[in-house]
């Protein structure tokens, strides 16, 4: 309602990849700490990735367990399949060095930070064997 999806020039020219919440659940039992008052979550079972197949003829949704939207990349059941399909995807396709990524590589050095403090990025490098 606040967006507007524009057509793309070439739709048919992109392969994506949509992981979603099998339960359907947004908030599941998080609901309380993100609502001010009970049972106004409009989001559950509501199919907000519709839109996009619109748009996306290309577009494969891929259901993962996960006990809420919220948690989705919390959760190992949830965020072990993502894990693997992108270090299958950019071992086929390894991401380009750009310009802004080399600059983030010389803020963190400047400014002493570690790179890669998150757990998920942590599993990644994990599961790379680094």
């Amino acid at each position: 309602e606040n967006y507007s999806i524009e057509p793309l020039l070439d739709p048919c020219a992109l392969q994506v990849r949509y992981f979603r919440n099998a339960s359907g659940r947004f908030f599941g039992d998080l609901e309380p700490y993100f609502t001010a008052r009970d049972g106004e979550v409009l989001f559950d079972h509501t199919p907000y990735w519709q839109d996009w197949l619109r748009v996306l003829p290309g577009l494969d949704l891929v259901d993962v367990s996960s006990s809420n939207h919220m948690l989705l990349l919390s959760e190992e059941q949830s965020r072990a399949p993502i894990v693997e399909f992108c270090r299958r995807l950019y071992a086929r396709h390894p991401p380009r060095r750009t310009a802004a990524s080399n600059g983030v590589e010389q803020w963190r050095e400047r400014e002493n930070v570690a790179s890669g403090a998150s757990a998920a990025s942590r599993d990644v490098r994990e599961i790379q064997g680094e």
